[in-house]
């Protein structure tokens, strides 16, 4: 993954408030696997997921693809199954952990927040 689209997956992680608005921003022209399987997440569109999968070279960037997909299909048994086998595989993977810890979409709640209705950050009061 290239450097400049690592950053703002991390921030991502993180619960950085700007970082899905830089993510859906960088999604528009990447080919990065990760940052287009994110956009999908945050959005709930299939056109990102797309993306990734024709960009996606490595088995760890296709199991990747599979596990957005089966999160965004609300296939939760597929999804559990998947996220346990990649994530035996591939513990340092971030980016699926963040998928496996994400509410699933549900009829009654939309696929998780994009930019623009993001839910508040939780910090600390110091």
């Amino acid at each position: 993954m290239p450097d400049n689209d690592a950053a703002p997956l991390f921030r991502l992680i993180g619960d950085h408030p700007d970082a899905p608005a830089e993510v859906l921003a960088r999604a528009a022209t990447s080919t990065c696997t990760p940052l287009l399987v994110a956009a999908a997440i945050l959005t709930g569109d299939p056109h990102h997921l797309t993306g990734a999968a024709a960009h996606a070279t490595t088995t760890r960037d296709r199991q990747l693809v599979a596990v957005a997909d089966a999160h965004l299909q609300r296939n939760v048994d597929l999804l559990h199954v998947l996220i346990r086998d990649h994530l035996c595989e591939h513990p340092d993977h971030l980016i699926a952990a963040w998928i496996a810890g994400r509410p699933t979409p549900t009829p009654d709640r939309p696929p998780s927040p994009g930019p623009d209705n993001a839910p508040p950050t939780h910090r600390r009061n110091p």
